[in-house]
């Protein structure tokens, strides 16, 4: 029993590896209602961190049905990439969100 259970755990295990993540499978969520225009507010960015600090704007996500606001930070840069900000992309089926990604030069 000891082994069958052993042999069960292993496969499991190597079974995980071989299904590709939600990230890598390229899942959208589409949402039917755009997401609220950016806060007009007028936002104040803190002092930069380190010298080459990227800013990444502040923006909605949809979680639990809802929008909720993620506020703007700094992030380290990578040497050889440059930074798309985080947006909604509008197509026939919706809205989706596009995370902020880093893209080879």
């Amino acid at each position: 029993m000891r082994k069958l259970n052993c042999i069960v755990a292993a496969a499991a295990l190597f079974g995980m590896f071989l299904m590709p993540s939600q990230s890598e499978a390229g899942v959208r969520v589409y949402v039917r209602i755009g997401p609220p225009r950016a806060h007009v507010v007028k936002v104040y960015r803190p002092a930069r961190p380190y010298r080459d600090a990227i800013w990444v704007s502040g923006h909605y996500r949809y979680r639990h049905g809802r929008y909720v606001w993620t506020r703007g930070h700094y992030i380290r840069p990578r040497r050889g990439y440059i930074y798309v900000q985080p947006h909604w992309k509008h197509t026939r089926r919706g809205y989706f969100f596009v995370t902020g990604r880093w893209v080879r030069r």
